[in-house]
């Protein structure tokens, strides 16, 4: 009896912790207060990376990447209206990259109904029929979607932050082999998307929390070393139905390794699908699978 009630007393203590300590915050990462404001950028080719778009330097060679850095860009309500998006690149070849920038609007759930009644999504950074970028330290919040791959490929995302977005990192159709790695998403559709048709990319050591990772129509992705956590909820009936890690949907032959699930009424779930699932936790989920 006595271990019993120690056990429920340990068990209370812990939650009462979870509900005053934000799960989103632990491993935040620090980022740079002293943005310069520019108004969104838009690239369609090669030629058009110029100090007026942001560019801070570079050739467009491996050597010397284009880079784009340092910026604020808010998107006001009329930006949204028009589904413009704070940085997008279309149709390049170049080495770029775009580094420690903050890109703002009023909310992911206004964007989302802009989005329903416009068919106008308004995202942090855009990529179009884009290879060689590389997206790091930046931070994205209040848009419809942190970070939009749309039939691009061989492009990294590392350490950026997806916050009160309805979306957060869509790796979609036709975009394959990329990289997302050390982010952080904390949103309300989904943490990131591998959306219809895209294969070989590498998702790494990202945390989650609240929103799943979602897999549709997709094949031969590796889900590796990632953490999936509750939002942040001030109420015990949220903190245990903080639905669902992964959810695979018709989509073969993914591997899921090493990954841990906290507090999740089910860790994976798979609707028409067949993928490895290998080492991974699940503590305290209702279903570890279904």
């Amino acid at each position: 009896m006595k271990k019993k009630k120690c056990i429920c007393l340990c068990l209370a203590i812990f939650i009462f912790i979870l509900m005053i300590i934000p799960l989103s915050t632990l491993g935040a990462a620090s980022y740079r207060t002293n943005y310069e404001i520019h108004e969104p950028i838009r690239i369609e080719s090669n030629a058009q990376f110029t100090t007026e778009n942001g560019v801070r330097s570079g050739d467009g060679t491996i050597e010397d990447p284009y880079v784009i850095a340092g910026w604020s860009i808010p998107l006001s309500f009329s930006d949204l209206k028009q589904g413009i998006q704070g940085i997008a690149i279309y149709n390049i070849s170049a080495f770029f990259s775009i580094s420690d920038c903050l890109i703002s609007s009023l909310g992911g759930r206004i964007n989302n109904y802009i989005y329903r009644f416009t068919d106008h999504e308004s995202n942090g950074i855009y990529l179009q029929n884009v290879t060689n970028g590389l997206l790091e330290r930046c931070v994205v919040q209040g848009l419809f979607g942190c970070v939009h791959l749309e039939n691009s490929s061989g492009n990294i995302v590392r350490n950026c932050t997806s916050f009160r977005n309805c979306c957060g990192i869509g790796l979609n159709r036709g975009s394959n082999n990329n990289t997302v790695e050390f982010c952080r998403a904390n949103n309300f559709g989904c943490s990131i998307c591998l959306w219809d048709n895209v294969h070989n990319n590498s998702i790494i050591h990202n945390k989650c929390f609240g929103a799943p990772i979602r897999v549709f129509n997709s094949s031969f992705n590796l889900i590796q070393n990632c953490t999936f956590a509750p939002s942040v909820k001030r109420n015990l009936f949220n903190l245990f139905l903080s639905t669902i890690g992964i959810d695979l949907n018709h989509s073969d032959n993914n591997t899921i390794s090493h990954c841990t699930f906290f507090l999740k009424r089910i860790g994976v779930r798979s609707i028409a699908s067949n993928s490895t699932i290998d080492n991974c936790r699940f503590v305290l989920c209702l279903k570890q699978e279904g």
